[in-house]
């Protein structure tokens, strides 16, 4: 049944008009918060689906990391957090001992003063973890990271091992360069793949092997540049070929540059002509939005996996019961990560309400940062394993529902109930956060609505004679290990950056270029290879249907509904 619109609203963030509809209203009924017997009543958002996304991702630094000093061990460390910043930052191990007490930050809530100030304050004041590092072996050079071993430059990953220069991937074992990637060895330049071993430069595959250049392929063997295969083998620009003729063409592609150039034009026309699928939507039932798998009533979600019963989520995993979160996820077959609303980063817990980065069973918590294993708590920062804290002071269980109860009403008066952490809050410049990648704003865009940005020092080269071109590197049969001390400048950015000695044995091994590019344009050529995460209305280029799709109208793409993709591509 179609959702009925019941009230239209202008965003005040961005002025544009955006629907509520009876069903977001039953949701909002569903997860509004009960404490102390006393149900809150969630109102209706003042800011429109992406305006709520990019208030929350300008709180998420991900990838970027910075030498700094630990403050409590006066060690070097790898940081979140640029050394300009006037904060306490510890390294994970020292953060998680007993070397400090959160509850020494605590105080009373003044009720003559607005709430974001003083919780602005404590935010300050707080010690702040270096980088989210758990249970890992050598992976230092990283961030969000959960039991990988051997791994460098990883970002929100986990159960990896000897795995390089990659973002949200798990259980992989020997790949570079990928994306969205699960239960894959040795695979590189791979986004949304799954279950495939020795793939390169594929998207949206699963269950692929010794191939590459595919695009939406299924248990496909032996095969190049190909689009929309299902269990085929010795395939070629979407042809048949013998064994001895495809390991021909495979070996042609190898020696011959002209003959691979010519190919990736052929594939590029291949492509446009190739019908695509409208949105990935896989064994899902009653669900829109993109890249979806297992899920079941999910509205306008992207890039998430196993949730039931969800709005607005974005790269969520085994969770139901969710509203406007970014990375509601538990990666314990389990449990999941339940009722959560306007959250980022909420790990294996449930009743996240207006929370950064609380995780770890964790349960009905407000407007709260970095908190571990927490229950019942309202305003803190860093807290671990405590119940009935305001501000990070500890109260008793009656004390804190009547606190909480004044506390609401306080931030009713000043506007502030029911809203996220303010964009000028968060503790990083908005082009090293994740709203950059998605929302991306100039430094004056940036600047005219009062938002913080970093401002990037330039890295000098102070030996110019180990300074190396991208177009200068040569070809991999002849590179030397000298590489390995040598500066190459990205083509595309001008910036610097190395290349380690794990990764050029991968790149002699499977005969593949040196990169041309730093690592952060590869991530987001990488992130280009997909549709934004953007709903339009198409026809369907087969059977003339309405749907919602994220190739804009203008993209020159055949896009049909599912019904006709499938058709074309099982017969």
């Amino acid at each position: 049944m179609p959702e009925k619109v019941i009230e239209t609203k202008i965003c005040k963030h961005c002025q544009a008009s955006f629907d509520i509809t009876d069903k977001d209203e039953d949701f909002y009924r569903k997860l509004a918060p009960t404490i102390g017997g006393v149900k809150y009543d969630l109102p209706h958002p003042t800011l429109c689906p992406d305006c709520r996304q990019q208030r929350r991702l300008a709180w998420r630094n991900e990838r970027k990391l910075y030498h700094g000093t630990c403050d409590i061990t006066g060690k070097k460390m790898i940081s979140l957090y640029s050394p300009d910043k006037k904060l306490k930052v510890y390294h994970h191990q020292e953060r998680r001992s007993d070397k400090w007490n959160e509850l020494d930050y605590g105080r009373d809530f003044d009720f003559t003063q607005p709430f974001f100030p003083q919780f602005n304050e404590l935010l300050q004041q707080v010690p702040r973890i270096s980088t989210y590092n758990k249970r890992t072996e050598n992976t230092e050079y990283g961030n969000n990271v959960i039991e990988d071993k051997d791994c460098y430059l990883l970002f929100v990953t986990f159960w990896n091992d000897h795995c390089y220069y990659a973002y949200t991937i798990g259980y992989c074992k020997n790949c570079i360069d990928c994306l969205w990637t699960v239960s894959c060895q040795n695979c590189y330049e791979c986004t949304k793949v799954q279950n495939s071993y020795e793939c390169f430069h594929c998207f949206n595959c699963q269950g692929c092997f010794n191939s590459q250049y595919l695009v939406d392929c299924f248990n496909t063997d032996s095969s190049s540049f190909c689009i929309g295969l299902r269990n085929k083998k010795y395939y070629f620009l979407n042809k048949s070929y013998s064994k001895s003729e495809y390991k021909d063409i495979v070996k042609k592609l190898d020696q011959d540059k002209g003959f691979l150039e010519q190919t990736k034009q052929d594939f590029a026309k291949l492509r446009l002509s190739t019908p695509v699928n409208a949105s990935i939507i896989e064994n899902s039932e009653n669900s829109s939005g993109d890249c979806l798998d297992n899920c079941k009533n999910c509205t306008h979600s992207f890039d998430s996996i196993l949730i039931e019963d969800g709005r607005y989520c974005y790269d969520t995993m085994n969770a139901s019961d969710n509203m406007d979160v970014y990375l509601g996820w538990s990666v314990f077959t389990n449990t999941t990560a339940v009722l959560a609303y306007e959250s980022e980063n909420s790990f294996n817990s449930m009743s996240m309400y207006f929370t950064s980065s609380v995780a770890f069973h964790s349960d009905t918590v407000l407007y709260s940062d970095t908190c571990h294993s927490c229950k019942h708590c309202f305003g803190c920062v860093g807290m671990r394993h405590k119940e009935y804290c305001i501000l990070n002071k500890q109260y008793t269980k009656e004390e804190y529902e009547k606190e909480v109860w004044r506390i609401i009403w306080r931030m009713r008066e000043t506007g502030e109930r029911w809203e996220f952490f303010p964009t000028e809050m968060s503790l990083h410049g908005y082009n090293e956060t994740e709203a950059q990648t998605y929302y991306p704003l100039s430094k004056e865009e940036v600047e005219s609505k009062w938002w913080k940005r970093h401002e990037e020092l330039e890295t000098k080269v102070s030996d110019a004679g180990q300074v190396v071109k991208a177009s200068a590197l040569p070809d991999i049969k002849n590179v030397t290990d000298e590489i390995l001390d040598k500066v190459i400048i990205c083509e595309a950015t001008g910036k610097p950056f190395k290349i380690i000695k794990q990764e050029l044995e991968f790149y002699r091994k499977y005969n593949l270029p040196l990169p041309r590019r730093c690592f952060d344009q590869r991530h987001l050529d990488r992130m280009q290879l997909k549709t934004p995460r953007k709903l339009y209305k198409r026809t369907c280029a087969k059977c003339w249907v309405e749907i919602m799709t994220g190739f804009a109208p203008e993209r020159p793409e055949m896009v049909y509904c599912q019904k006709c993709y499938y058709k074309e591509v099982y017969g």
